[in-house]
């Protein structure tokens, strides 16, 4: 029986710590840097090695047809060191780490033996009683640099996006729809709501999603040069006329390919 399982209290607790510490530093990366640089940061932010490895790990993740998986946040797709990386890395240091942390070589080490537990953690070997309490001191000095409420209140988040999917169908259902208030000349001021909802996500990325967006994009951005075009009387040909040199429909079925795409891909 489970229930007679004796598995030794200095792991339990040591998992606790570490569980709390290394989740909230992962997002309090992506909050910071979020506030600091938009939901892209990622993007731009990321050590090369490093991004490059995130995206591995999503795209093996996705050959799992059998389980139905929560995406989440790049942030989650990489090794524990490497937030130490992204932290100590000259801009992000220089710009935004520095400022909280102060002593470079501190973190450094912190990480150093931070990653040292979690590894026998992880392995299941049997945990003393001074690493234990080496977590429990971590998560005491970082509470007092982060704050114990901020850091508990990051590990109850786990950025991720179940609704994928969805949200990749109602953009598509509002592609149609503007097209068609489009070929008829008709305002769709009211009716680009999931694309402002969408366009910023950090999700709603090529390199994430692991297939091209660019035509999507391209549509939606002339969805809202259309409903920028005055609609006063007598201006009816202007319409007309930017409607057909901009061959809506050419980008209009474009776009509606690559979203075929996407929807095969998150299904």
């Amino acid at each position: 029986m489970v229930s007679n399982i004796n598995i030794m209290k200095e792991n339990i607790e040591g998992y606790k710590f570490m569980f709390i510490i290394e989740n909230s530093l992962r997002e309090l990366i992506i909050d910071i840097m979020q506030k600091k640089f938009g939901p892209k940061w990622y993007k731009s932010r990321i050590p090369g090695d490093i991004n490059t490895k995130y995206i591995n790990a999503i795209n093996c993740e996705k050959k799992i047809k059998w389980q139905n998986l929560v995406p989440h946040h790049p942030i989650y797709y990489i090794d524990f060191p490497d937030l130490k990386k992204i932290m100590i890395q000259k801009n992000n240091w220089d710009e935004i780490f520095k400022r909280m942390f102060g002593n470079k070589e501190w973190l450094i080490g912190l990480f150093t033996e931070l990653e040292f537990i979690r590894n026998i953690i992880a392995h299941n070997r049997n945990l003393s009683k001074n690493l234990c309490k080496y977590l429990s001191d971590s998560f005491k000095k970082l509470s007092k640099i982060i704050g114990e409420d901020r850091m508990i209140g990051y590990v109850n988040i786990c950025t991720c996006e179940k609704s994928i999917p969805l949200l990749i169908s109602d953009l598509l259902q509002e592609l149609e729809i503007t097209y068609k208030k489009c070929l008829n000349f008709k305002a769709i001021q009211n009716d680009v709501v999931v694309w402002n909802k969408v366009k910023d996500k950090w999700w709603f990325d090529e390199l994430y999603l692991g297939l091209s967006i660019y035509e999507i994009e391209v549509f939606f951005k002339f969805m809202i040069k259309y409903s920028e075009l005055p609609r006063k009387r007598g201006q009816g040909h202007i319409i007309e006329d930017w409607v057909y040199q901009n061959d809506i429909s050419s980008k209009f079925e474009k776009a509606k390919d690559e979203f075929r795409k996407l929807l095969i891909e998150e299904r």
